[in-house]
């Protein structure tokens, strides 16, 4: 369970405001107030059994609302045609105000959601009793239909139709995002005056830094961020960076932003998005940071398609080389006593150069095509290390010979 208080404080002025009477006339709340409002609360949480919970609050406004309110609520956790639902049960009893014809505003609530149809969507309905404008009983009931969708522009949609003492009113609503952009939008009919209303909402994040610019949905909340150029051999390849200081992005190859942690020194991981690991390799597979509030730095990382080599180096005299450093842009492998190594290489640039210290002794550039392959590893044979593969890099199975 757990105890909530909560204590706010604001300033309202309602002189400009006006309502629309169902014949289209505007008049001024009768009402009118100005000045200081005040709202104090102790909110109770408490699950009896891991499918069931019971809630209550108290309140005591001053200002525009006078008064102290009630409520109590129940839900349960069960299912319904083969689908999960939740059903809550609520009773209140708050101060009145202009809404309720300055009556005090007592009700009950029964509503239940179900998942119904595929993934994603939802049925919910609700049926209750309020005070109504005019000081009487407000009888109302509403169903509501939402479906999350996926790989789509738009996010979520859903659709509400409410029946009241006034009338039908009706209500949809939206989000959507892109690459560069948030947004949700709504657009609703009074039930009480068929009026209709709508709104719109956009967001958006703007980064600069390392003489580099960004437009972003990603939002900073943490006050700092990387501006990150993905680059990729690989067709829809999708990354995760993962900022140890808490926070996670999806990259995509092209530009980025990753939301970082200000004030700390830490650092942003990078890995393959999902289950289905391709084989290639991430450079840098780590990147760190230490930003002030509001800095951006810029950092680029390479995805490169890979495959495993396994080779055996011998000098010359076809004698096996231990010891030996075997590097490629995508790793490097050390050789064995044997001369045999294994390790991964840049599909798109085959090359390989052999080093003992600081001394490089010979240089390969290998065909894949031409080598064996078994189980995705490369079949090269041996290398035979030569001090003429530094002038002229040739062909692995030539060399291997």
């Amino acid at each position: 369970g757990s105890i909530v208080p909560s204590h706010n404080r604001s300033w309202l002025d309602t002189t400009r405001l006006y309502d629309t009477l169902p014949d289209g006339t505007r008049v001024r709340q009768r009402n009118v107030f100005v000045g200081q409002t005040s709202n104090s609360s102790l909110s109770v949480n408490h699950r009896i059994t891991s499918k069931s919970s019971v809630n209550a609050r108290v309140s005591h406004s001053e200002g525009n609302t006078e008064g102290t309110g009630v409520d109590l609520g129940w839900t349960q956790r069960t299912r319904l045609f083969g689908s999960d639902a939740n059903w809550r049960l609520s009773l209140f009893d708050r101060p009145g105000s202009f809404s309720s014809g300055d009556d005090r505003n007592r009700g009950i609530d029964l509503s239940i959601n179900i998942a119904l149809g595929g993934p994603g969507e939802q049925i919910s309905g609700s049926i209750g009793t309020r005070t109504a404008r005019e000081g009487g009983r407000d009888n109302n009931a509403s169903v509501t239909y939402r479906k999350d969708l996926q790989d789509h522009l738009l996010q979520s949609v859903s659709a509400t139709a409410i029946t009241d003492t006034y009338g039908v009113g009706l209500n949809a609503m939206a989000t959507m995002q892109t690459d560069v952009l948030n947004a949700d939008g709504f657009i609703q009919r009074s039930s009480y005056n068929n009026d209709f209303t709508g709104g719109l909402n956009l967001d958006s994040t703007v980064a600069v830094g390392g003489q580099k610019v960004v437009m972003t949905s990603q939002y900073s909340r943490n006050g700092a961020g990387m501006i990150i150029d993905v680059e990729s051999d690989i067709d829809g390849i999708a990354l995760r960076a993962d900022d140890l200081s808490g926070g996670s992005a999806l990259l995509k190859p092209g530009r980025n932003f990753v939301p970082v942690t200000a004030y700390k020194s830490s650092s942003v991981s990078f890995d393959f998005e999902g289950n289905h690991v391709p084989a290639a390799t991430i450079q840098p597979a780590r990147s760190s940071y230490h930003l002030n509030k509001g800095g951006v730095e810029y950092r680029q990382v390479r995805v490169m398609k890979t495959l495993t080599v396994l080779g055996r180096l011998v000098d010359p005299q076809g004698n096996p080389l231990k010891g030996h450093h075997i590097i490629n842009h995508a790793s490097r492998g050390v050789s064995e006593v044997d001369g045999f190594f294994s390790m991964e290489m840049n599909a798109g640039s085959p090359t390989l150069e052999v080093r003992h210290g600081s001394q490089l002794l010979c240089q390969f550039r290998l065909d894949p095509s031409q080598g064996r392959t078994e189980n995705n590893v490369l079949m090269i044979g041996d290398l035979r290390c030569t001090p003429d593969t530094l002038a002229n890099v040739v062909d692995a199975v030539q060399r291997a010979g």
